[in-house]
């Protein structure tokens, strides 16, 4: 079966045990990596039986697809940041955002002052973007998150802090979505993540280093990037997650 991915070390640590045949299944996966938009935007167009989707984006994708309760991508310790290089009025800068159809973004338009102007761009150019003053500020995600203080940035906003503050929950950002033309396969699948995480928190070791041999970053940024958003999947997790989840996809929440 194809699926969609994120290189982000989260989903391929995740992956780690069923992308190298180390559980058992009946089903061979043939991933494909792409960066979040291109993946809400594949999920948009129905290109993938199985795809990696922003929870924010899972409304939009919903006629077509099923929400597993597997594999999600949440934290209660934080989540996407809004840094700049010194500005602190969010109304007249310009904000780099990693995708319209990112969690982060919905997060942002929930929690902060509507900007000059919101330019989308790869996550990972954001930085750079605006250390060179293309930009005023912008929406940190993935590994960015983590690395932003090197560069002499400030934090603005953590905009998962702000969302289990307010909600006490998790912060959901990413999800995994089944075509409905596979909807009978759903339990195995779900079961297959579950597995596959289970051997990959037991051999912890080898499942970082696939991670990096996918996604070449130090592995102890690697290592930090999972521990804040992989996290088990237990029944208490799924109800908070999909409870979590059910404010994002609310359109009123996005107003």
């Amino acid at each position: 079966m194809k699926i969609a991915l994120s290189p982000c070390s989260n989903d391929t640590f995740l992956f780690a045990g069923w992308l190298t045949n180390r559980i058992q299944s009946q089903l061979l996966l043939e991933p494909d990596f792409y960066d979040i938009e291109t993946l809400n935007r594949y999920a948009l167009q129905e290109s993938y039986p199985l795809v990696k989707v922003s929870a924010g984006c899972f409304a939009k994708v919903q006629e077509n697809y099923i929400l597993l309760h597997a594999g999600f991508a949440q934290s209660s310790k934080g989540g996407p940041k809004v840094v700049s290089k010194g500005k602190q009025n969010i109304s007249t800068m310009i904000i780099g955002t990693p995708g319209e159809l990112s969690s982060a973004h919905l997060l942002f338009s929930h929690f902060c002052k509507n900007p000059a102007k919101m330019i989308s761009m790869p996550y990972n150019t954001i930085v750079e973007a605006i250390l060179s003053d293309k930009i005023d500020g912008g929406i940190l995600i993935h590994e960015e998150r983590f690395t932003f203080l090197e560069h002499e940035l400030i934090e603005l906003y953590d905009l998962g802090e702000l969302f289990t503050t307010k909600f006490h929950l998790p912060v959901p950002l990413g999800v995994f979505a089944l075509h409905k033309k596979y909807a009978h396969l759903q339990n195995s699948i779900e079961t297959c993540i579950k597995e596959s995480f289970s051997w990959a928190q037991k051999n912890r070791q080898q499942a970082v280093q696939f991670a990096a041999n996918v996604h070449n970053q130090p592995f102890d940024l690697l290592e930090k990037h999972i521990d804040f958003f992989v996290s088990e999947d237990s029944p208490e997790k799924i109800f908070s997650g999909l409870e979590a989840i059910k404010i994002l996809l609310n359109p009123a929440f996005s107003r």
